[in-house]
């Protein structure tokens, strides 16, 4: 933050000795720095993703920040200023609400077990989506059946992450899953990047967890529920005002520039 923080200063410096409007384009560069920052951070940090995939994260701010900084000097168009610097505020708020989603539901340790939220459908109807499943670090003896928590690595996807499958086949070295509501099976991949099995599914009704467990070695304990329960309580109030942050208030900016923009 220290960075960010001397940087975003220098930008504001550099724009006091600017003229006209070119200043507040150099402010609205200086603002976009602070999504690219949280950007880089959500995707080293959060989602473990190498810095070489970060390209298709942050381009967007990147351009905008790019057109800023060669604007030409003289300009005095209130409108390309305004727009400038209200698309560098709405990139700095979207970027810095999806970096605190991603923190909040980020997963969770509950003795040796990692609690994770999951997002997608692709294993319905065994996991649905918003269900917390407990993964296990154990994957000595995996079998085809098992639902096992892999990485994946950039080369063998559009982008590194990390997937919840069932596993359909394995020769000791390599490994392969299929999502139970997909219809392909996913790429090869070596069996060192499995990093747990998943041996229950934790479901939230009301007020109540229904735990449905995969392996009869497990058994619930009274942190893991609690910390369950916390963690799908945290996505509900999340999900609430991400649709209306991530929906509704994004048409309505759209319409609006819309109307300014055919109105000028």
């Amino acid at each position: 933050m220290v960075v960010l923080a001397s940087l975003f200063g220098f930008f504001v410096l550099l724009a006091v000795g600017r003229s006209g409007n070119h200043r507040f384009l150099v402010l609205s560069t200086a603002l976009l720095l602070c999504p690219i920052f949280l950007t880089v951070l959500e995707a080293v940090f959060l989602d473990h993703v190498y810095p070489f995939d970060l390209w298709n994260r942050f381009f967007f701010p990147f351009f905008f920040a790019f057109v800023s900084l060669n604007s030409p000097e003289g300009t005095n168009n209130v409108v390309e200023v305004g727009v400038t610097l209200f698309l560098a505020l709405l990139f700095l708020v979207r970027h810095t609400l999806i970096f605190m989603i991603k923190l909040l539901l980020r997963p969770i340790q509950a003795g040796e077990y990692k609690l994770s939220l999951v997002h997608g459908r692709s294993m319905e109807p065994t996991i649905l989506n918003g269900d917390i499943i407990v993964i296990s670090p154990e994957v000595h003896g995996l079998n085809p059946g098992n639902v096992v928590d892999v990485r994946v690595p950039a080369r063998y996807a559009s982008k590194a992450r990390n997937i919840v499958h069932r596993l359909v086949w394995t020769n000791g070295r390599m490994i392969q899953t299929k999502g139970d509501n997909n219809c392909h099976l996913d790429p090869k991949i070596p069996v060192e990047n499995v990093e747990g099995v998943v041996v229950a599914v934790l479901r939230a009704y009301e007020d109540n967890i229904h735990v449905e467990t995969f392996s009869d070695d497990f058994y619930p304990t009274k942190d893991i529920l609690v910390k369950a329960k916390r963690l799908s309580s945290r996505y509900g109030r999340i999900n609430s005002i991400s649709r209306l942050l991530g929906i509704y208030l994004p048409t309505l900016v759209s319409l609006l520039l819309t109307f300014i923009l055919l109105r000028i």
